[in-house]
This record gives structure tokens, C-alpha cells and sequence, in this order.
């Protein structure tokens, strides 16, 4: 293969859109670092040193989708900061869509990306809720956490399922979820200070506003 050059930061993209690409094709089980090298036309001990497995490319994917939303400063309140700042980080993921679907597609049959992936989703929401405003210390904020990851569970589901072209459905979805955390008293600011009783858990209400 013949070497090409490239602005390191190129590189990463070219194999990322190499590899979702071929996802979106055959699925994440048939992708691979080689063969999105070789179609990126980056050379084997470039990729090889950047994306040491396939795995490091979702990361890569991951941090480039944080990014985006930690170099915004957002305002409003922290529901307001917290909707915008959410739809910044699909934005990074609706490029490479039909790849991203393919993952998701893929984490059942695979445990040890599932738990790869929620490790590295847990970081990326504890980022976004400081972010936007959230008080994230202590047990009320372990709290307020896990109830953000099953807000997002629930929204990258909807965001799957959504075929319209500007994510009105997505939108929509998310604006009802986050109607339903701050009515559980989840998006109250680090600089409140309250004695409240614990919330309900936000996946408990999902599932039971479900049935």
C-alpha cells in the first residue's frame, strides 16, 4: 500500500467513516481496522497505531461526539442547557448513522463492547451534566447520574428508530423525557441546596409511562 499523507487528525476520520461505512454494510461483526485502513488509504502501521482494535474507533467516535458538546457553552436552565447539549452529542453520531446502528444492533451478541460502551457512556453523561449545571456529587447525585443514562438509553432508542430528516421525533422525545426528570425533581442546579426525599428512579418511570 502506498503511503498517503494526511493531517493526523484526517486519519482518525477517514478510518472512522471507513469503518461505519463497511458496518452500515455487513454489520460490526465484519468490520475491521485492516480493511477500513486499506479503503481509507492510510497505511497499516498508521492504523495499526492509532486504532490498536477495532473497539478504540467507537471510543474515538465517542470522545469526538463529547467534543462537540463540551466546546459549546451552553446556556438557559439546566433542562435547557441539558436538551441542547444532548442533541449536540447525536449530531456527532448522525454522520456515521447507519454505521452507529449497526453497533447498536451488534451489543447484544457482544458483552464485552456492551460493557465497554456503558463505562465510557457513564463518563461521557457525568461530562454533560456538569456541563450543563447538574449537581453530580454525593448520593443524590449518583442518583441524578444513573437516571441521565436511562434518559439517554431512552433517547439514543428513539434517535435508532427515527427516519425523519431534521429528528423532529428525537426532538420530541427527548423534550417529553426531560418533562418527566424535572418533574422528579432530577435537573435541580449545583447551586441549589434542598432537603428533598429521594426521586423515583427515572428508568422505573419510563417503564412503567410504557405500559
Amino acid at each position: 500500500m502506498t503511503a498517503t499523507h494526511h493531517r493526523p487528525d484526517d486519519i482518525e476520520k477517514k478510518i472512522l467513516r471507513a469503518m461505519m461505512t463497511r458496518a452500515a454494510e455487513r454489520g460490526w461483526a465484519h468490520a475491521s481496522v485492516y480493511q477500513a485502513a486499506e479503503e481509507a488509504g492510510v497505511t497499516l502501521s498508521e492504523a495499526r497505531r492509532r486504532f490498536p482494535n477495532k473497539n478504540k474507533v467507537l471510543i474515538y467516535l465517542g470522545q469526538y461526539a463529547d467534543q462537540l458538546v463540551l466546546e459549546h457553552h451552553a446556556s438557559g436552565t439546566p433542562r435547557e442547557r441539558l436538551f441542547d447539549l444532548m442533541m449536540r452529542r447525536l449530531d456527532g453520531f448522525q454522520e456515521y448513522r447507519e454505521g452507529v446502528r449497526a453497533v447498536l444492533r451488534h451489543i447484544p451478541f457482544d458483552p464485552k463492547l456492551a460493557l465497554m460502551l456503558a463505562v465510557m457512556t457513564e463518563s461521557s453523561m457525568e461530562w454533560m451534566a456538569e456541563a450543563a449545571g447538574l449537581d453530580v456529587s454525593g448520593w443524590m447525585g449518583r442518583i441524578r447520574l444513573k437516571s441521565l443514562l436511562a434518559l439517554w438509553g431512552h433517547l439514543i432508542r428513539i434517535w435508532e428508530r427515527d427516519d425523519s430528516e431534521d429528528l423532529a421525533v428525537t426532538m420530541s422525545g427527548l423534550d417529553k423525557a426531560l418533562d418527566r426528570a424535572e418533574r422528579l425533581g432530577l435537573l435541580r442546579s449545583a447551586t441549589s441546596h434542598f432537603n428533598d426525599d429521594p426521586p423515583e428512579p427515572f428508568s422505573e418511570n419510563l417503564d412503567r409511562k410504557a405500559k
